[in-house]
């Protein structure tokens, strides 16, 4: 029992590990096409597999799909990681508003998130963008906690519950920005002074 366990274990391993090597190309796949467009048959051309080979890994399109947008929320940590190790008198979240002024949507990640909302009715899937969603939120509240939510006018309670609605608001302003590019309502410029002004103010409104 013990022989067959560890052989499973590293027959999962060995799957898990080809995931994370395929996942940015099947979420660039979806960035690229949107979820109806996608086709199995195309996100394996992408992957260099044969279609049982991509079902092996993943048991439907579906599926593919809500890793893709958990790869979301994992690609961005890794780059407010990095920011986390640079140097500069900004605390943690003005640099990712800063950050995210100046690079917000360029990965196209939005397309997928909207493809997403037009799949609500599946709870799989809604499932997946409410569980995003709620982890950047929750990201965003150990931030604001951690550098803007110290105040001799406030108690901890009072701290925590204006942290999550300003983390709501710089979630909102992110889906506001990601509007915006994908029709081209104002400029690049226009974009980047939105997050970073409101951003800031938000921020600021806890000093």
């Amino acid at each position: 029992m013990g022989t067959y366990s560890l052989g499973m274990s590293k027959i999962f391993q060995k799957k898990e590990t080809r995931r994370s090597e395929l996942i940015p190309v099947i979420t660039q796949a979806f960035v690229d096409l949107g979820y109806n467009r996608a086709t199995t048959a195309e996100l394996a051309r992408r992957c260099e597999l044969r279609e049982n080979e991509l079902y092996r890994l993943w048991d439907s399109k579906k599926s593919m799909f809500i890793s893709a947008i958990q790869c979301i929320y994992a690609g961005t940590m890794s780059e407010w990681e990095s920011l986390a190790k640079s140097r500069g008198n900004e605390s943690l979240a003005e640099k990712i508003i800063s950050y995210q002024a100046a690079n917000h949507g360029k990965a196209g990640f939005f397309r997928i998130i909207f493809a997403g909302l037009q799949e609500v009715n599946d709870p799989e899937i809604k499932s997946a963008l409410r569980e995003m969603y709620q982890q950047f939120h929750s990201t965003f509240v150990t931030l604001i906690l951690e550098h803007h939510g110290e105040s001799d006018a406030k108690t901890a309670d009072e701290a925590v519950a204006e942290a999550k609605l300003v983390a709501w608001a710089l979630i909102g302003i992110g889906a506001i920005a990601d509007i915006d590019r994908s029709i081209n309502l104002t400029s690049a410029t226009q974009r980047k002074r939105l997050i970073n002004g409101v951003g800031r103010d938000l921020l600021e409104m806890l000093a």
